[in-house]
């Protein structure tokens, strides 16, 4: 007879053999810090925005089982335009300026199912205000926080939510690019003479580079290059995550996302970072080289040719 299935629980004795408690490393110097005036002045302009009726809160990630406040009801809800995306940079709480992380936020595009809370009808503006303080540490927080329209089987509401794009720049970056910068290493005595190569490069140019090598001759279908061929100015990258596709050539950065998103970044001096920037001049030509090559992948691919 076939073994019944196994069936695992996650008990407190698992998740404390993995905890680890780090010290905190304290406020992030590059962010300012709200005060009790800044909460009350926050709390005051969302109610604002809200314009009267209960106060309904939208939690899609852990505000789901750990709210620290009251509420009266709860209903499964669904928001439009708006998805769960391990998007928001940290290096603290859930992370250390050692070792950063990702941490779930709500991105543009889709939907996404969460839980709508339904707060007691009295004393709003202490209740956001409690609210914002278990959510909010710096005065750039807030303009990642919103009301939302979710649909419930009970109707239509508002519902505020936090950490939803778009956050402030150098905040929230699509592709961060000192995630990419991953060295090419060529190790042939006799054959390969030392050298240092600089040429903007990806993974798909290993490949030709190595077959210019051993003086290969062949026919394919490669997008990549030989890195030893190409001017300097003729480099290009294309860093990608699993919803975002982009395109890197010159200190250029254009960016595609779900839902025919396009957006624009500048890479620093350094080479190592990159911040959000206006369309450059030749803003167009970028667009349709960055979707040339992804499209042409896609089609190839899906007909296996």
């Amino acid at each position: 007879m076939p073994k019944a299935p196994q069936r695992l629980a996650l008990t407190e004795k698992l998740v404390a053999a993995v905890e680890r408690m780090e010290p905190d490393s304290g406020p992030e110097l590059a962010y300012a810090l709200m005060s009790d005036d800044d909460f009350a002045a926050a709390a005051r302009n969302f109610l604002d925005q809200l314009d009267g009726g209960p106060i309904r809160v939208f939690a899609y990630g852990s505000l789901i089982w750990k709210q620290a406040f009251e509420h009266e009801h709860a209903e499964r809800g669904r928001t439009h335009g708006w998805r769960r995306s391990f998007c928001l940079d940290i290096a603290r709480w859930r992370a250390t300026p050692q070792e950063p992380g990702l941490m779930m936020a709500l991105d543009r595009g889709g939907s996404c199912d969460g839980v709508v809370f339904r707060l007691p009808d009295s004393d709003h503006q202490t209740q956001m205000e409690r609210l914002l303080r278990r959510e909010c540490a710096y005065r750039e927080d807030l303009q990642s926080f919103r009301w939302l329209k979710v649909r419930t089987v009970s109707g239509m509401f508002p519902a505020f939510t936090f950490y939803a794009a778009p956050m402030s720049p150098g905040y929230h970056i699509d592709l961060p690019i000192e995630h990419y910068h991953i060295p090419m290493l060529l190790y042939g005595p006799g054959l390969v003479a030392p050298q240092h190569v600089d040429t903007l490069a990806s993974q798909m140019d290993f490949a030709p580079t190595l077959a210019g090598l051993l003086g290969l001759h062949y026919t394919s279908k490669f997008f990549g290059r030989d890195i030893l061929r190409m001017r300097s100015d003729e480099g290009r990258a294309l860093p990608a995550s699993y919803e975002r596709l982009g395109y890197w050539r010159g200190s250029e950065l254009v960016v595609l996302s779900p839902r025919r998103d396009v957006s624009f970044e500048r890479i620093g001096a350094d080479g190592w970072t990159n911040f959000p920037a206006p369309p450059p001049p030749d803003a167009e030509r970028l667009l349709r080289e960055a979707t040339a090559y992804y499209e042409s992948a896609s089609i190839l691919y899906g007909s296996r040719r």
